[in-house]
């Protein structure tokens, strides 16, 4: 059997969290394949900060912590950086898979967007 990428989309659409407000977000996909969780995965997204101040965020795949982070204020407003994080083995599988951001400290908001998971599967 051979192996290919594939990638599932859990969101093209830029959303803000932020202390004091809307703090976190669920992301649900199901992957209708069988994924090779033995060969990781890597979760691909978009942030950047508005605001004055810094903001921290923690971002989860399926309940596992996958990375805190935080922008702070030297950072420049609007400034876009595409994250890629690598997932542990067999951090996702067949089925409903689950991103959660969730906004943790600081002042400003954090936008997340073009949530995508890339993933092994045999065909």
């Amino acid at each position: 059997m051979a192996t290919v990428a594939s990638y599932e989309r859990f969101s093209d659409v830029a959303f803000p969290l932020q202390i004091g407000r809307d703090i976190d977000r669920t992301l649900t996909r199901r992957i209708n394949t069988n994924p090779v969780g033995s060969e990781g995965a890597v979760l691909m997204y978009k942030h950047w900060r508005r605001g004055n101040g810094s903001v921290t965020y923690d971002v989860t795949v399926n309940g596992n912590l996958i990375t805190k982070l935080t922008i702070d204020s030297s950072i420049p407003e609007n400034f876009v950086v595409t994250v890629h994080e690598n997932l542990s083995l067999n951090q996702i599988r067949s089925g409903d898979n689950t991103v959660r951001f969730q906004a943790t400290d600081g002042t400003s908001a954090i936008y997340i967007s073009d949530v995508l998971i890339w993933y092994h599967e045999r065909v």
